[in-house]
Order: C-alpha cells, then sequence, then structure tokens
C-alpha cells in the first residue's frame, strides 16, 4: 500500500491519475503514527501543515523508515523533510527538494500558501515563491527579462508575506520603486500566462517515480539506529492519548471526577497539580506560535474587558507593566495554556492527587449518599425529563454564586467534559439530591 499525503499542491483525482494510492489530506503530527498500523509499503508526503496544527514530527518519520516503510518527499513540507532527512534514507524528490538539500534556500515561507479548507478542495488563494523563483528563472531563460529585473522581482517577492504573495500584488510591489520602470505591460503578460507550477511538476515527478516502483521489493533496512529517547516516548504515549488510546479510569474513579466537577475551582485546582505532576515527569519541549500568542491576547482583553490596542496598553501602564513585560506574560501564559492542551485531560493524575490529599474518599463518600438518596426517592429516573434551562439557572446563579456562561464549550472545558449530555446529567442529578436530600 502507498500513502500519499497531500492537498493545496495537487488534488487527489490528479494524485489518482498518475499512482495507485490512498489518498490522505496534508499530514500533520502523529498522522505517520496513525498509518503504521495499516502497514503501508511507501508513504509520500507532498503537503502538510505548517501553523495552526502542529507539523509532522522528523522522528515519527524515523519511526516509520524504522518499521520498514520507504518514506518520500517532494515539493512542499515533503521537500522540506526530505531535506532534513536525507542523510537517514528519506527520498527527496524534485528540483524544489534539491534546492533545500543542497542549501539554496533555507526558508519554510518559500513552499508555504494560503489555502481553503478540505471541504472546499484546499484551494489555492497565494503563489508560493518556489513558483515564482521558477517561473522567473524561464523567463530569463526565454530572453523575456534580464538579470536585474529577475532580482528585483525576486527581492519583491521575497519581501511580500507569504499568504499575500501573488503576481498582481508582486507588480504592485514594484510599481512603488524606483525599479517600476523596468516591468512593462508585455513583460508581465508573459509572467502571468506563463506561471511554473513547480511544486505540481515535482509532485508528479514523485508520483510517477512511485508508479514505476517494483512491486516485489522487500522492505527497506532503515540504515540508522533509532533511539527510543524519553522525549520520544512522551510524545509517542501523548499522541496515543490523543488519539484515544489511553487507559480509562474505573467506573468508581468517574464517579469521583464527576463529584469534584460540581465545583469548577476546585477541579482546576486539582487539573493545575496533576498537569505540574505531569510536567516533572513529561520533558516535552514547548513552543509559542503567533496564534497562541494571539489566544492569549484576546483572553486578556476579555478578563479585563480591553477592546482596543491602546486600551490595552492604557491598562499595563495602570498595573506598572511594559509593553514588553506584558508581551512576555501573555507568552507564558500561551506556553501554559499549550501544556494544557498537550497533556490533555489528566483524569488518572487528578485521581492521583485527589488520594495524595486524602479528599478522594471525601468525594466518594458524597457520591454515595447522593445514589442512596436519589434511590430512596426513585429519583434516578427522572434526570432526564428535567428542562435543563432551569436546572442550569439553579446551578450556577445558586450553587456557583455565577451567571451562566455565554459558551458552555469553555465551561466543559475547563472541568474536563467534552458531552454536553453527560454535563446535563450530573447537574440534574445534583439538582435533585439538593431538592430531597437538605
Amino acid at each position: 500500500m502507498i500513502v500519499v499525503y497531500a492537498g493545496p499542491t495537487i488534488t487527489h483525482d490528479e494524485v489518482r491519475e498518475h499512482c495507485d494510492c490512498v489518498c490522505l489530506p496534508p499530514v500533520s503530527q502523529g498522522d505517520l503514527l496513525d498509518i503504521l498500523p495499516q502497514k503501508p509499503q511507501i508513504i509520500a508526503i507532498v503537503d502538510g501543515y505548517f501553523e495552526g496544527v502542529p507539523s509532522v514530527w522528523h522522528k515519527e518519520i524515523l519511526y516509520a523508515m524504522e518499521q520498514g516503510v520507504a518514506v518520500y518527499g517532494c515539493s512542499s513540507m515533503g521537500a522540506l523533510r526530505a531535506a532534513e532527512l536525507s542523510v537517514f534514507g528519506m527520498v527527496g524528490v524534485g528540483r524544489i527538494y534539491e534546492w533545500f538539500r543542497d542549501g539554496t534556500l533555507t526558508d519554510d515561507d518559500e513552499v508555504a500558501v494560503l489555502h481553503g479548507p478540505e471541504e472546499a478542495g484546499f484551494v489555492v488563494a497565494s503563489e508560493p515563491m518556489v513558483n515564482i523563483r521558477a517561473t522567473l528563472d524561464l523567463a530569463r531563460c526565454r530572453g523575456v527579462i534580464d538579470d536585474q529585473q529577475k532580482q528585483v522581482l525576486l527581492s519583491q517577492g521575497k519581501a511580500l508575506f507569504y499568504k499575500q504573495r501573488s503576481w498582481s500584488r508582486l507588480f504592485e510591489q514594484v510599481e512603488n520603486t524606483a525599479e517600476r520602470t523596468l516591468l512593462c505591460d508585455d513583460t508581465r503578460a508573459w509572467l502571468t500566462s506563463h506561471r511554473v507550477n513547480l511544486k505540481q511538476q515535482d509532485a508528479i515527478e514523485m508520483l510517477n517515480q512511485l508508479n514505476r516502483r517494483d512491486d516485489t521489493a522487500e522492505p527497506i533496512a532503515a540504515a540508522f539506529h533509532f533511539e527510543w529517547t524519553h522525549v520520544w516516548d512522551s510524545a509517542y504515549q501523548l499522541h496515543k492519548q490523543a488519539a484515544g488510546l489511553i487507559e480509562s479510569v474505573s467506573e468508581r474513579d468517574h464517579d469521583v471526577l464527576n463529584q469534584l466537577r460540581l465545583c469548577p475551582d476546585q477541579y482546576a485546582r486539582y487539573h493545575d497539580k496533576a498537569l505540574l505532576a505531569w510536567l516533572c515527569s513529561h520533558p516535552v519541549e514547548l513552543a509559542v506560535e503567533d496564534a497562541d500568542l494571539k489566544k492569549a491576547l484576546s483572553t486578556f482583553k476579555q478578563t479585563n474587558r480591553l477592546a482596543s490596542r491602546q486600551q490595552v496598553i492604557d491598562h499595563a501602564e495602570r498595573i506598572a507593566l511594559t509593553e514588553a513585560q506584558l508581551v512576555e506574560m501573555l507568552e507564558n501564559a500561551a506556553l501554559v495554556e499549550e501544556a494544557r492542551d498537550t497533556a490533555g485531560t489528566l483524569q488518572m493524575g487528578i485521581v492521583e492527587q485527589l488520594k495524595l490529599d486524602g479528599y478522594y474518599l471525601a468525594l466518594e463518600q458524597a457520591v454515595a449518599r447522593k445514589q442512596d438518596v436519589l434511590a430512596a426517592a426513585d429519583l434516578a429516573s427522572s434526570c432526564s425529563t428535567l428542562i435543563p434551562a432551569q436546572v442550569l439557572a439553579w446551578y450556577f446563579e445558586q450553587e456557583l454564586g455565577t451567571r451562566i456562561p455565554a459558551r458552555m464549550d469553555s465551561h466543559l472545558n475547563r472541568i474536563g467534559m467534552d458531552c454536553r449530555q453527560d454535563f446535563d446529567q450530573l447537574i440534574a442529578e445534583h439538582y435533585l439530591y439538593r431538592s430531597v436530600g437538605q
């Protein structure tokens, strides 16, 4: 079986025209671990996620190769990873791969593009810099432009943010420079009508190469020793957790955790204790992305009821923070949130902390009392007939002394629940218990 990860560079229909394979969306962190149980012979990476979604690990590619899988890469993320891992046996294909392998290119933004979601066919909304380079190389070879024009266009194209790169935007950039006379209408027309899609060309070259493979070939033998490090083990186990392959808590622990969830502040404190313990035994590397920092800033603004940037700056001054100090604090807050996301719900860790603190038995006794009261009053079956809105108002306003959250999903996330129906059931049982038990 051949598995090809592709998206904006080449459509899945186009992939299948050149190679009999399983087509999957752009690769992201953990995807290779997910596919390995299906025992693919070849994994080919064309596209992969760069931001918003964690990128494919180098180590999981090495792990796949150590398992006897041949891993190919080209065009985009595939070219980057192949250039980085070619010394270990990952096979790179195409001109873009060669540019990165030889050090001609080093920046990830050379292959990055703005594109739509999978549902929209990953429609591309920007021009990758490698395609601009290939088009300008062709134009120079054909005598359409000279070296000076080529260098001007390259520098102006490179100066654009990758999401804003397009030929029209590039021409606008040149118009605002002293070199605007170097670009005539005929040159513009030629460049836009002879655009080279080098990323797609490299992808087709790789697919054709795979199509010519020898089906009888033995699995590859990795020419390196795969070191199962502590960091890799932590990352590997974390992925298994995220994939739903974690150990489930017992029914007893589940009831205790639900009782704790009725007090969100306590649940949050015990989750933080569990997170600290987890971090002590799982030395993961965390990094702040732009999206994480923006999220932290948004939370800061919402918490302090700040709307504009100036209001943020004024508020920082009132609490004796410089702008640099505020940014550093937001980065730290973003790292904490990333650690929370990485560690997951930590249910077993919370149970362990409850047992260490001696609070576990108290919660278990509270569960038993509630179950006894509901059973004696024959009310256990009545929980599902309650009107959620009425019960929610009682719970948040009277039990917690606060308002019903504007976004219930945020509250569920805070108490480690992902099913609204389970939450409604929990609150309904608590409401009935309070009604007849006191």
